[in-house]
Order: C-alpha cells, then sequence, then structure tokens
C-alpha cells in the first residue's frame, strides 16, 4: 500500500538514487564545442603531434578547424603570446582597479549606513522637539532628552551638520566610482 513503511523506504531510495545521479552528471567536465582534445598517440589528423610540455602532460587542448581554419590557430596563437606579454600587465592592472572599486563600494556602504543612522537620530530629535513643545515650557528638565543636560535642539543642529557632511563624502566617493 502507498503508505506501508516498505513502499515509503522503496520510493525514498529511488528519489535519493536519482539525486545522486543528477549530482554526478552536473560534476562531470563540459567541454565546448569548439575545443577537443587530442591524445598523442592518436593524432588523427596527420599532422606531428606538438611537442610535450614541461610536466609531460599526454593530451593537449586544440581548437577544431572546421570553426575557421587557420585564422583561428594563428588567433589562438597571437592571444597566446598576448596573455604572456602586454596582456600580462594589463591583467594586473585590471585587478587593481576591480580590487580599488571594491574597496571603494565598501566605504560607499558604511557611508550609506552612518548616513542612515544620522536620518534616523534626526527623525527622533524631531520628535523630541515635537513632544516637547507639546508639553510646554512647565518642564524644562523633561525626561524626553537623550543625553542628560543637552538641549534637543542643540542636537538637532549637530546631528543634521554630521548628517550634510557624511552626505557631501558620500557624493564625492560616487562621483569618484
Amino acid at each position: 500500500s502507498p503508505t506501508s513503511d516498505a513502499y515509503l523506504q522503496k520510493k525514498r531510495r529511488k528519489e535519493m538514487e536519482e539525486m545522486e545521479e543528477e549530482r554526478r552528471a552536473r560534476s562531470l567536465p563540459r567541454a565546448s564545442p569548439a575545443t577537443v582534445l587530442i591524445d598523442n598517440n592518436n593524432y588523427s589528423t596527420g599532422r606531428t603531434p606538438p611537442p610535450k610540455r614541461d610536466g609531460g602532460e599526454e593530451r593537449v587542448a586544440e581548437l577544431r578547424p572546421y570553426l575557421g581554419g587557420k585564422d583561428v590557430l594563428e588567433k589562438q596563437a597571437e592571444f597566446e603570446v598576448f596573455k604572456k606579454g602586454e596582456g600580462k600587465s594589463q591583467a594586473l592592472l585590471l585587478g587593481q582597479a576591480k580590487l580599488e572599486i571594491k574597496s571603494k563600494r565598501a566605504e560607499i556602504k558604511s557611508l550609506t549606513n552612518d548616513i542612515n543612522y544620522q536620518k534616523d537620530r534626526i527623525d527622533f530629535l524631531m520628535s523630541q522637539l515635537r513632544t516637547s513643545e507639546g508639553m510646554g515650557p512647565s518642564n524644562p528638565g523633561s525626561p524626553t532628552s537623550s543625553r542628560a543636560g543637552e538641549d534637543p535642539a542643540k542636537q538637532l543642529k549637530l546631528a543634521k551638520k554630521a548628517y550634510r557632511s557624511k552626505m557631501e563624502t558620500l557624493t564625492e566617493h560616487k562621483e569618484e566610482l
């Protein structure tokens, strides 16, 4: 029956096997249709095999000629030369630029969090001022002040000043990015 323990165990085991098969299928290397591995011992194109590399690799990757013939192979060779020469320095510059952008984005995120905090503080102080105005001047030492002994209006002025300065800094950082 569909509710028996044996049936449920069998169903679960089948599901686990299917999941394992899917995992194996995803982990298999997939080759691009533009590349093919050619074994040095079975080089069927009639050309001489390329020399073995330092590591004694038995297999080398090579573009199939049907994708563009010799032009593709020449372009690949030119690219290899570029990668080892001028391309290497350009890759280093690109890596440095990426790190710089990453750090600037982190700074922008931090500044944005600080600005949001300052805005919340301004909103809180504004609500305190409205509340204290509603109480009137009869209670000057009201417990609504977040810092004992400081005037909420003075705190509000300082919070707005901090907000403006952080906002200017954020604008500068965004312009640099």
